[in-house]
């Protein structure tokens, strides 16, 4: 955790990094380099840029947005980037209104610039040291200013806006008015058409204490988005409809049907399709329309006949991914009560047995393959096992060193025993003698159904001062074959961090390994979701 008394030293520290080397990316080969520019299609036509960090920066950034999370304390009103909120979260205030009012700021990210960056993280209540603020702002910036597409961009952008979203709140609550902000996204909502001081609802205006508020916030208002929605019309709040309930519209499930259905008539013609009418060459129709159905089971929910219909279709076709259909109903008997509490007891015990995969130190490597890390476990038959593209992150090197994460300076060289990767798995071997080595078992049912109760272990988003591991508790949502090997799809989000990591079941026993995370992607009013949160069945391991 970073405070008022971290030094650049040692924040360098917490990224998993000396400042020299801190330094050297930073200020010597400068962030620039490491980053990849590329454009995505907005709803309305445009194109939006996107710098997305890679190599050693990302890692940097991914450790640093961490800390920062841990320090930004979140306004109610503020929706976007915040665990536990989203776009539901975001809506539900502004259901059953009378007028609902969208306001839209320009060029959110590209106005927080370099000074305001370093400015908001000295002044209270965060009161970071000049000279660590400085170096934060030069992490984080590319080119003076907040790049869309890093991973510390969300967290930084919400800590500047903080002030506005207090104002803006006090502003709605005195005029009897709902207020809420999803990123550059501003809503307002009110019980009564009348016209007040924040808007002229008769020619569809912002008032200028908005406006005012806004600019002395450092933003500006972008006019041509302003929508002010009267009940009588459709009203919508970040995509979804909130007339009488948060729903989604029935364009969107519409557009959806004709995925499906055209997907029905072969891939290789949808796919030219859907490049033909929407542009885009870099995903397949097959993973736009799992997002699309997958989106549309969250928010109507999955007992729904839309979502159930659509699931059915859909898995219908030939491909390997399978939604879930199950309407939630899921199995509990006397094994599964109290799981959390259950895993939670056994944790002195994990942590003997579930290590961190790190390369610092190794020979041959640079910063960026230094920075990788991961997890890995030890199974009865003397068999430690993690992620192959852990290693290859890395850079494939010949060994790596594992250490159990509340003894961080007890590190052990284990070597690549061998290599499975068409399985995604790697067997390691220990090249000295390990003290108090403990095992976990593997279990006799090695592929759970859907609807079993289970718990990830590992080490997301590790950064130099975690002490614990992490007992994730998950749902089976979902199985499914991909190139011959089974998997399991859960309902808990698989972090960097977590790959290589057990996956065990209530009687704390080793089912699979985690493999695989899912990216969400929210653009405007289009929603996808990319990959999928899932663990290969413990039957693909390597045999003692």
């Amino acid at each position: 955790m970073i405070s008022s008394k971290t030094t650049p030293r040692a924040l360098a520290h917490s990224l998993g990094t000396t400042l020299p080397k801190l330094n050297y990316t930073v200020y010597k080969l400068g962030v620039s380099r490491f980053y990849n520019e590329f454009e995505i299609e907005k709803s309305d036509g445009g194109k939006r840029t996107i710098n997305a960090p890679e190599g050693r920066l990302k890692i940097i950034q991914d450790r640093l947005k961490v800390l920062l999370d841990e320090l930004y304390s979140p306004h109610p009103s503020a929706s976007a980037y915040i665990k536990e909120r989203g776009i539901v979260y975001n809506a539900k205030k502004h259901v059953k209104r009378k007028v609902v009012a969208n306001i839209d700021l320009k060029n959110f990210f590209g106005t927080i610039h370099f000074g305001r960056v370093r400015g908001v993280l000295i002044a209270k209540p965060y009161c970071l040291r000049a000279d660590t603020a400085t170096l934060i702002a030069h992490i984080c910036c590319l080119d003076g200013v907040l790049p869309q597409g890093s991973p510390a961009s969300p967290v930084i952008s919400n800590m500047i806006s903080r002030r506005m979203d207090r104002e803006l709140s006090l502003m709605a609550k005195k005029n009897r008015a709902h207020y809420s902000r999803y990123a550059d996204d501003i809503t307002f909502s009110f019980k009564s058409k009348k016209d007040t001081e924040l808007f002229d609802f008769k020619n569809r205006s912002v008032g200028s204490k908005i406006v005012r508020c806004i600019e002395e916030n450092g933003f500006s208002l972008n006019e041509r988005k302003t929508r002010i929605q009267f009940s009588s019309e459709r009203q919508t709040v970040t995509g979804l409809k909130v007339n009488k309930k948060i729903n989604i519209d029935r364009r969107y499930i519409r557009e959806t049907k004709a995925m499906v259905h055209s997907l029905s008539f072969g891939s290789l013609e949808a796919n030219k399709k859907f490049i033909d009418k929407y542009g885009r060459d870099d995903a397949q129709l097959e993973d736009v329309v799992f997002g699309r159905v997958a989106y549309i089971g969250m928010i109507k929910g999955r007992d729904s006949s839309v979502y159930q219909g659509l699931a059915r279709k859909f898995n219908n076709l030939d491909w390997d991914r399978k939604l879930s259909i199950n309407p939630g109903k899921i199995l509990k008997d006397l094994e599964w009560s109290g799981f959390a509490f259950k895993a939670e007891g056994y944790r002195a015990r994990f942590e003997q047995c579930v290590w961190v995969v790190s390369f610092d130190g190794v020979k041959g490597l640079g910063l960026d393959e230094m920075l990788v890390s991961g997890s890995a476990f030890s199974l009865k038959g003397g068999r430690v096992l993690t992620a192959f593209h852990v290693f290859v992150k890395a850079g494939m090197p010949d060994y790596c060193y594992l250490y159990r994460i509340n003894k961080p300076g007890k590190k052990y060289k284990a070597k690549i025993k061998s290599v499975y990767e068409d399985r995604d798995v790697l067997e390691l071997k220990f090249d000295e003698e390990v003290e108090n080595i403990r095992y976990l078992d593997v279990a006799p049912n090695k592929f759970p159904g859907t609807g079993y109760e289970l718990a990830v272990l590992g080490f997301p988003q590790l950064h130099p001062g975690h002490q614990s591991l992490t007992i994730l508790p998950c749902k089976v949502v979902n199985t499914y074959i991909g190139s011959t090997f089974r998997y399991c799809e859960v309902d808990a989000q698989i972090s960097g961090g977590n790959s290589g990591g057990p996956v065990v079941n209530a009687y704390m026993q080793v089912v699979g390994m985690a493999l695989r995370g899912v990216d969400v992607a929210s653009h405007e009013d289009r929603v996808e979701l990319e990959g999928s949160n899932a663990f290969i069945s413990a039957e693909h391991f390597p045999s003692p």
